[in-house]
């Protein structure tokens, strides 16, 4: 499967269509508690921007921006900060 333009390994299981580690699939409980203690309280409002900064493109035009944008944010910055900027910034991008 491809994901902003990137392919990622998946696979189909009982629970639908889930990311490839290694060869076992993703457990979305994991990755949901890996971004709320990445996150923390910023969670919300991160995942609003995005959705709503994703609403504004069409699906082909969203793949090709958003790898991009995502190397913008790797920057090292320090704890919390580079959070902070993920959701100003991808709020702006939202209009």
């Amino acid at each position: 499967m491809e994901v902003c333009g990137r392919p990622v390994p998946a696979t189909n299981t009982e629970q639908g269509i889930r990311a490839v580690r290694g060869n076992q699939p993703v457990d979305p409980d994991g990755v949901r508690l890996y971004l709320e203690d990445r996150f923390g309280e910023n969670l919300k409002a991160a995942q609003a921007a995005l959705k709503k900064f994703a609403r504004g493109y069409p699906p082909k035009e969203l793949a090709e921006r958003c790898f991009g944008l995502d190397e913008q944010f790797r920057p090292e910055l320090p704890e919390g900060a580079q959070i902070r900027r993920v959701v100003r910034e991808m709020s702006q991008l939202a209009g």
